[in-house]
């Protein structure tokens, strides 16, 4: 009965527990009121509850009080216990359960029976030798075929540490580009320009076969970040790559480029950027959320003059659009830039 609920306050969200929260800890079969009292204060005693004193306590012994706190130092400390006896149960040494000491006790208890459904897999087959689908997959690790895509399995793998070892064909959306037939050859390498909006997107294509990208990408925002995974199954072409962004001028388009570059080395598309930001900026962004290290990295690839101008009109709540540059300007920069030129240094 300890056990249960000590697992069970690790799962509680608030600060507070009352004692019928506690017996709702405890699985009917188990239930017994005297023994439930008894180990209520045994944990008080032992500290991991604190009376409420203006609750009171009930009126039979052993006297529980009406209302407990939570001593979550003394639960954590019990919890990294735990994870250090889960970590020697565990037959498979591909797993690692570092990332939850720094998570909420109650993510791991949740997540812990598929973690040993993993590791039996594991431990029975060893590591996949072909890539299948996430639905495969989740059937062979945990019986479940929704279970990587709808229920929290692509974060527990990635967090266990296994996620790139599995052989999992990525679940993302794939990518949506244009491809230059004039540019496969590996001697060229590779060059591929994400832009987030389609306005730009339908302008660039229309000049692709004379200019020096392989691919032109449509972004559509943050879904540029989970799709880039796909590039290499999509384009599977030998010789160095490149990847390049262009994408509004603002807080939001400044934080998808941002973790594009943390994601994939993409280097910001500075020619197009430097055209944004000769434009009159618009008003609109007043309370868009900020980004300080997003901008603070765009900042680096950018003159200084430049640096204070962006600065300035993202203060004052403005931005600007990529649809600031007519087709005109867009197809001019995509072909006369010596794009082979640019590197992340």
């Amino acid at each position: 009965m300890m056990e249960e609920l000590l697992d069970g306050l690790m799962r509680h969200k608030k600060q507070s527990v009352t004692p019928v929260e506690l017996e709702g800890m405890i699985s009917s079969a188990a239930f017994d009121g005297e023994e439930f009292a008894k180990a209520v204060v045994r944990l008080e005693d032992e500290g991991y509850l604190t009376p409420v004193k203006n609750q009171g306590r009930q009126l039979r012994a052993p006297y529980p009080a009406n209302k407990y706190r939570l001593n979550r130092g003394k639960i954590n400390r019990r919890f990294h216990q735990e994870l250090h006896r889960a970590r020697l149960e565990m037959s498979s040494t591909l797993i690692s359960l570092d990332a939850y000491f720094k998570l909420d006790p109650a993510v791991f208890v949740e997540e812990w029976p598929m973690i040993q459904k993993v590791d039996d897999y594991l431990t029975t087959r060893g590591l996949p030798d072909d890539e299948v689908t996430a639905e495969e997959r989740s059937v062979t690790l945990v019986n479940d075929e929704k279970w990587i895509t709808e229920r929290g399995g692509k974060k527990l793998l990635e967090r266990i540490g296994v996620w790139d070892k599995l052989k999992i064909i990525p679940v993302s959306d794939p990518l949506m580009f244009a491809v230059n037939p004039n540019r496969l050859s590996p001697v060229d390498g590779q060059l591929h320009l994400i832009v987030e909006n389609k306005t730009t997107f339908q302008a660039l294509i229309q000049v692709i076969a004379a200019s020096a990208f392989t691919t032109i990408i449509f972004g559509g925002g943050w879904r540029a970040v989970a799709s880039l995974e796909q590039l290499e199954r999509q384009v599977p072409l030998s010789g160095e790559k490149t990847v390049l962004y262009f994408g509004d001028l603002d807080h939001e388009g400044l934080a998808i480029w941002h973790q594009l570059y943390l994601s994939y080395d993409a280097c910001p598309a500075l020619p197009f950027y430097e055209a944004c930001l000769k434009k009159a900026p618009n008003k609109g962004k007043e309370n868009q959320k900020q980004r300080p290290k997003a901008l603070d990295a765009f900042k680096t690839f950018l003159a200084e003059s430049d640096q204070s101008t962006l600065q300035e009109m993202l203060n004052e709540g403005r931005y600007v659009p990529q649809e600031a540059l007519t087709t005109k300007e867009l197809q001019r920069i995509g072909l006369m830039t010596p794009w082979q030129d640019m590197t992340l240094t």
